[in-house]
């Protein structure tokens, strides 16, 4: 299906408008139940996800894609960052005797299934649509995952209401440079199983042991350079992932409609 420049950028407006309406509402809907913070977590993230499914099924109609577009041998390959992941996972819980399972177990659901389904499924492959006139097939990947990833990464931003407005700063650039190891994972697999793996087990590692969605983590000068170190690398993850020698393998008509 043929959409005009003008259909893909209100489909995306109308996609992040409609995402901040139901996380706004749905938090005083649920507010009366007084659910703990994992139930009110997975109960905003299945019915986000239900809702943005009919939204796919009877307007956006962007692919979804599970199965890969390259041999499984490759796939392998580039599971490595969730390998590395699932390291951390096992390190975190071996190390820590006060774990919030249900709680990470959930975030790590959650974040994996609705939020790659929303930003790398129909975000990222709206805008992918819109890119896809451009004469260069880099600028036709890049563009779209450097916007998708901006708007991942400023989502982040409403964290300011609820923790300390530095955490806040430094969790949105770091949400943007995972939200570009996340997508380069999907570009280059074609399977949105690659990055719902790796979101979901990060998030997990990232809430067991806090306990909270939260960062409260005291801002010094080694939480700045580690922070900035984590950010470079997941950077340069997906630079190497996108790299111009592999660009050309790359089914582009695997994203959109």
């Amino acid at each position: 299906m043929n959409k005009s420049t003008s259909r893909y950028i209100w489909e995306i407006i109308g996609l992040i408008v409609v995402e901040d309406l139901i996380i706004f509402n749905l938090h005083y809907v649920l507010d009366p139940f007084n659910l703990s913070e994992a139930g009110a977590i997975a109960a905003q993230e299945i019915i986000s996800f239900v809702i943005f499914v009919l939204i796919n099924i009877f307007i956006v109609k962007v692919k979804i894609n599970l199965i890969p577009t390259v041999s499984w041998g490759r796939i392998l390959i580039l599971a490595v960052p969730i390998y590395i992941v699932i390291a951390a996972a096992i390190q975190r819980i071996v190390t820590n005797t006060h774990l919030d399972v249900p709680l990470g177990i959930t975030v790590g659901l959650g974040a994996g299934i609705f939020e790659e389904f929303f930003y790398r499924g129909l975000i990222l492959g709206t805008l992918m649509g819109l890119f896809s006139k451009q004469t260069s097939k880099a600028r036709q990947i890049w563009y779209p995952l450097l916007i998708t990833s901006l708007i991942f990464g400023l989502d982040h931003s409403t964290n300011a209401f609820s923790q300390p407005a530095i955490n806040t700063l430094f969790q949105v650039i770091q949400s943007f440079t995972l939200a570009l190891i996340m997508g380069a994972l999907y570009i280059r697999s074609g399977s949105l199983i690659m990055s719902i793996l790796f979101h979901g087990i990060w998030d997990f590692v990232g809430s067991v042991a806090v306990g909270s969605v939260l960062s409260t983590t005291t801002v010094n000068a080694t939480f700045i350079v580690s922070n900035l170190v984590l950010d470079l690398i997941l950077f340069s993850g997906a630079w190497f992932y996108l790299r111009a020698k592999k660009i050309p393998s790359i089914r582009l008509d695997r994203f959109y409609r």
